[in-house]
């Protein structure tokens, strides 16, 4: 980690002029949400043309009349709520789902996936092509940090597209998400996460996206335990017009709960269809339903933590603070220094990194408060995958800084995330 020195009269002007501050997790899921609706208002201004077919014209039209609907309602939401799930095309950046994660292999994004218990994560078997060796994957969650992989399981059935990782050491403060009870119907609203692309050949994977889906009927391959969803260009719109793309593989189709912002219910590994993301498309997801008892049989080896039990993100006693931001083409070094306060009663406090996934891209994070903090804060760097946890048996430092450094030739976006968790006093 690169170190930075950051004077006290800064980070004690959170609120100065220039003064870069991260948003609080509700605020900044609704402005992300209101500009990639504005974005795609403006990307479908004109579409109708008098020379297309009328049902294509009306179709294009209503989508724009369901695209300010949905702004309406994402800007009717109270300060401090979260904005309902928007369905927009090729998703929306998001920092919500905590069990919701980035697979790497030698820190490059290669699928997603989702924490199923706690030292175990659900992915996609075809994502471990490259090796079958543990050591060369970690697992990255926002709202956790980067984790080591233990141990590969691929299902028993070889020709079923379903692995599951044991991670090193069990996942505190982030609730797992749940088998489902049965298997998803169709014409079921559904959310769909991951840290894939957002068209063929885009290299930015790596930044975690969310979109809404409409489940329909589908066979691929012969078989009938699948969720299915079909996804239309502009000029083809049915449903909710979100899709998955390369790297989304072994995300998560599920149901968005306000509650605890995880998804608990309709977890399935997902299949990128092998046609271009953004053409007419059917895309479906491989049901764990059908093969509960075996993921079962492993999550419950799960081992117990042995660190304190944190409360769950993102609820009562938990903060979370965001930023987005995009560090431009470097022939030296150019850098974002953000501030945050850490209030008395926080114990743990979380700092998370993750960019997209352009070659040569290598940010770095630092962190830093108005008085030293922990000598081994269990920091880790994979490059565009950085994290560090800070543990206290007291009051933490008040006052922080982060600070996001590019040295290399290209531009580079990213999500700064930082969860602190509160703790009784013993």
């Amino acid at each position: 980690m690169s170190r930075f020195c950051v004077l006290l009269v800064l980070l004690l002007a959170v609120n100065a002029a220039g003064q870069k501050t991260l948003l609080p997790l509700a605020e900044y899921e609704v402005r992300t949400a209101e500009q990639a609706i504005v974005a795609e208002l403006a990307r479908t201004e004109g579409a109708a043309q008098d020379s297309m077919a009328p049902d294509v014209i009306r179709a294009i039209n209503q989508y724009r009349r369901e695209l300010i609907s949905e702004l309406q309602r994402v800007r009717d939401v109270p300060n401090g709520r979260m904005p309902p799930p928007a369905m927009i095309v090729r998703g929306v950046n998001t920092a919500q789902y905590p069990s919701v994660g980035a697979l790497l292999y030698n820190a490059e994004t290669v699928c997603s996936g989702t924490l199923i218990g706690r030292s175990s994560f659900l992915s996609a078997s075809h994502c471990f092509e490259r090796s079958d060796e543990p050591r060369d994957y970690a697992v990255y969650l926002q709202h956790s940090g980067i984790l080591a992989v233990a141990r590969l399981d691929p299902h028993p059935q070889a020709e079923l597209d379903i692995m599951l990782l044991t991670l090193q050491q069990p996942v505190t403060g982030i609730a797992t998400s749940k088998i489902p009870a049965a298997l998803t119907s169709i014409g079921q609203q559904r959310q769909i996460v991951g840290f894939g692309v957002t068209a063929t050949g885009a290299s930015d994977s790596g930044i975690k996206r969310q979109g809404g889906i409409t489940t329909s009927e589908c066979h691929p391959d012969g078989g009938v335990n699948f969720i299915c969803w079909d996804f239309h260009p502009l000029y083809m719109l049915v449903d909710p017009p979100s899709n998955v793309c390369s790297r989304d593989s072994g995300g998560p189709v599920g149901i968005a709960s306000n509650s605890r912002l995880i998804i608990e219910e309709g977890v399935a590994v997902r299949v990128t269809p092998g046609i271009n993301c953004q053409s007419s498309s059917q895309s479906w997801s491989m049901a764990i339903r059908p093969h509960a008892e075996w993921l079962n049989s492993l999550i419950e080896s799960d081992e117990p933590s042995l660190m304190p039990e944190l409360p769950v993100c993102c609820g009562e006693g938990v903060t979370v603070l965001v930023k987005q931001s995009e560090l431009p083409k470097s022939w030296g070094t150019w850098f974002e220094d953000f501030s945050f306060e850490v209030p008395d009663k926080v114990r743990v406090v979380r700092v998370a990194l993750n960019a997209i996934d352009i070659p040569l891209s290598n940010l770095e994070l630092s962190v830093r408060a108005v008085v030293p903090l922990p000598v081994t804060p269990g920091c880790k760097d994979l490059g565009r995958y950085e994290s560090c946890e800070y543990r206290f048996e007291k009051a933490p430092p008040k006052f922080w800084a982060a600070r996001v450094e590019n040295s290399a030739p290209a531009k580079v976006f990213f999500q700064l995330v930082v969860t602190m968790f509160e703790l009784p006093d013993n």
